[in-house]
């Protein structure tokens, strides 16, 4: 860990998919559902913290003014997919990450809003 902000988003991503784990039971050993594990790594990306515009900006040098938050959490849901058993590619994952994509941004649970 770099830091206590560090720990704290990678906490709070770890918080979301226990909280994901007990709401949907998601299968997590057979990724017999895709869509269960992409939604849930939209979810903990965007509610951690961890694409906060500071931590995008001065920790991986990503200087983009819009969308830089969204294309920062799609991007992470993306490559967590890519690394499921049964994902046979990249277009694989980007497919099931967008099929998901409105649902499982928008929802915030169990907290009332996205924490930045």
């Amino acid at each position: 860990m770099r830091d206590r902000k560090h720990l704290e988003d990678t906490l709070a991503h770890e918080m979301v998919h226990a909280w994901d784990h007990l709401r949907w039971q998601v299968d997590w050993l057979g990724d017999m559902e895709l869509k269960h594990a992409a939604c849930t790594e939209i979810r903990a990306s965007m509610l951690s913290g961890e694409c906060r515009w500071t931590r995008e900006t001065f920790t991986r040098g990503n200087w983009k003014l819009s969308q830089g938050f969204q294309d920062c959490v799609r991007s992470r849901a993306i490559q967590s997919v890519m690394n499921r058993p049964r994902c046979k590619d990249d277009v694989q994952a980007t497919k099931v990450v967008n099929q998901v994509w409105d649902s499982c941004f928008a929802d915030t649970r169990p907290f009332d809003e996205i924490y930045r």
